[in-house]
């Protein structure tokens, strides 16, 4: 992880991401559009938890929620941590939108 920055200190400004754009992201990926980007984005940022970044971002699921349904099984990382990768994921998919 040399020269990486951890996702858990990088903040939604850093990432450029607004309240709205949040919001629309957030309703992108509820209402099922995109579903190959929102997958990708999801792998990309953390391949490990990546069924659980959709879980979340798909379902408006927190952490908690995740964490102890039994359909997935436990997060393979902290709450911080996880919400950071989750971060991440909005910024890939911000990213992979902006050049449709």
């Amino acid at each position: 992880m040399e020269g990486k920055i951890n996702p858990r200190f990088v903040t939604w400004e850093e990432y450029g991401i607004s309240k709205k754009r949040y919001k629309e992201l957030k309703d992108i990926c509820s209402s099922g559009q995109a579903e190959d980007k929102v997958l990708h984005a999801a792998r990309k940022a953390n391949s490990d938890i990546a069924e659980h970044i959709v879980e979340s971002v798909k379902k408006n699921k927190s952490y908690e929620k995740i964490e102890y349904d039994n359909k997935l099984g436990r997060i393979p990382c902290g709450r911080t941590d996880f919400y950071g990768y989750r971060r991440l994921f909005y910024h890939l998919l911000d990213e992979d939108l902006k050049f449709e």
